[in-house]
């Protein structure tokens, strides 16, 4: 009797954590839903009620991916009386296979969402047939939670949409240690099979900042493979999920000689180089590469990364093209990194906040004309001093073959505020207002430091980034053109410092 008691209790137990989990319990329409109206109202309803002190454009809510983002239009977003339900007022395209992935979600109570919830439907009188599934292996063993998608080109491509997003046909949700996944409603076509895992469940997708991803590799040799879908259901897409890290350019120049190389035999390499918005010891998620090639007369770049392989031709490029070619032996870039910290760097970053720091290897002979022949390593941090307001670089000259430090150099930019300049903070509305299809935004700042200003729809969902960077003090201006979106309202924010403020712009077309 105490052995059923006991498993009774152990039952009640595992029940009511699974009830106090936050998490998505209905959709409107459901997942699979088909002849879906183009103007309609989403809705997502939560186990309890959502946090309703965020202000906006921001929500209680993340949504990894709405697509086909430019098939899509938001026109209103607000929540039951409850705050269980969020609503969704949307006008879609007709003929168009629609996805959501909500990644993330706080509660009143604070609890954050158990699993991410994805729903998939159709403005068109029927779904796909058919089903691709698999296994995702993750490095730990237990996969909940990730994502999986198709879509009918590579993620990793440059894309050339309007929406500047790849377009995602359907996709699932893992909901078991074991990995096993099936992505439904899929139709005839080539796809390409991409998991995605939020280590830090933050509803954010970035690979950069530990998050896992992974893509269908049928040979193993580390490029995506498609997929074909024809008349059939597709099994064992097994995909292995992997945490990228970042590299020194020697580790990346092998592949990226072996990528110019199909174009000319007679490449040389003449530029390696890499800028980094933070110090990482000489190691970078991507590294660029010029090369020449003689027969051809022109220039070959290559772009060689943590996500993915870009190829470009030019006539022309800042590196000249009787430069001496790099040499396979050198010193990498973490071990100049190094020397370069011992030789200055350390101190100033002591004494500045690093913002960027680039990394440049080549013959730039015009730099040290001492002896034009050398290979050399030119990195340059760019820093910010909180303290005195002072913007100042911190240059070096290293000779690749041995590590010798040919010139070091500090210069500095007082920035103080004095009488005549900005002296507060401050985000004007936009004008005009409401606009079609340009407006302008101006903002001021009383000091030098890095500034981000950003476009985001009443969904929260970012829309673009308007400026990421360091700016001076004073009184700015920028042009958001808004061509390739819909009527509606937006929300644009900017962040400088300690400093944050919103307004709302409207656009009518």
């Amino acid at each position: 009797m105490k052995r059923v008691f006991a498993t009774i209790s152990v039952f009640l137990l595992l029940a009511t954590t699974v009830q106090a989990q936050f998490q998505v319990v209905s959709s409107s329409p459901a997942d699979g839903a088909v002849n879906v109206p183009t103007s309609t109202t989403i809705s997502f309803t939560f186990s309890d009620a959502l946090d309703a002190t965020f202000p906006p454009p921001m929500l209680p809510v993340r949504f990894a991916a709405i697509s086909p983002k430019d098939s899509i239009q938001i026109d209103s977003v607000y929540y039951s009386a409850d705050f269980k339900t969020l609503y969704l007022d949307v006008t879609q395209t007709p003929n168009t296979d629609v996805v959501f992935i909500l990644s993330w979600a706080i509660s009143a109570n604070g609890d954050t969402l158990a699993h991410p919830f994805a729903l998939n439907y159709t403005t068109a009188a029927t779904h796909g047939d058919y089903t691709i599934s698999g296994t995702i292996i993750h490095p730990d063993g237990d996969a909940t939670n990730t994502i999986v998608i198709i879509t009918p080109t590579s993620v990793f491509e440059e894309d050339t949409t309007d929406s500047g997003a790849p377009t995602i046909l359907s996709s699932s949700v893992v909901l078991n240690a074991t990995g096993n996944y099936t992505v439904n409603y899929v139709r005839n076509g080539t796809y390409w099979v991409t998991a995605v895992y939020d280590a830090n469940r933050d509803g954010f997708i970035e690979p950069e900042s530990g998050d896992y991803i992974g893509f269908y590799d049928a040979d193993g040799d580390g490029m995506e493979d498609s997929v074909v879908v024809q008349d059939g259901n597709l099994t064992g897409i097994d995909i292995t999920l992997v945490s990228f890290s970042p590299y020194t350019a020697r580790q990346l120049m092998d592949s990226a000689r072996a990528l110019a190389r199909q174009i000319a035999q007679d490449q040389k390499l003449l530029f390696i180089g890499s800028w980094v918005d933070s110090v990482m010891n000489g190691r970078s998620f991507y590294w660029y590469f010029i090369f020449y090639s003689p027969t051809l007369g022109y220039y070959t770049e290559v772009t060689v990364g943590t996500f993915g392989v870009q190829i470009d031709t030019s006539d022309t490029s800042f590196i000249p093209s009787d430069a001496l070619e790099i040499p396979t032996q050198f010193i990498d870039s973490d071990s100049v990194f190094q020397i370069v910290e011992q030789a200055g760097g350390a101190l100033f970053r002591q004494q500045y906040d690093v913002y960027e720091l680039g990394m440049q290897l080549g013959n730039f002979y015009w730099a040290y004309p001492d002896d034009p022949t050398k290979i050399l390593w030119y990195l340059e941090y760019k820093g910010f001093s909180e303290a005195d307001s002072t913007d100042a670089t911190f240059s070096a000259l290293v000779d690749a073959s041995d590590g010798t430090v040919l010139s070091t150099q500090v210069t500095s930019i007082d920035d103080q505020p004095t009488s005549s300049l900005v002296q507060q903070y401050r985000l004007d509305q936009n004008y005009p207002n409401p606009f079609n299809p340009a407006t302008t935004i101006r903002f001021s700042i009383p000091r030098s430091e890095r500034v981000t200003l950003k476009v985001y729809d009443v969904t929260g969902r970012e829309v673009v980034t308007l400026i990421d960077g360091r700016l001076r003090a004073g009184t700015h201006r920028v042009t958001f053109n808004a061509t390739d979106l819909p009527s509606g309202v937006y929300f644009y924010q900017l962040r400088a410092g300690k400093y944050v403020a919103t307004r709302k712009m409207i656009l009518i077309k």
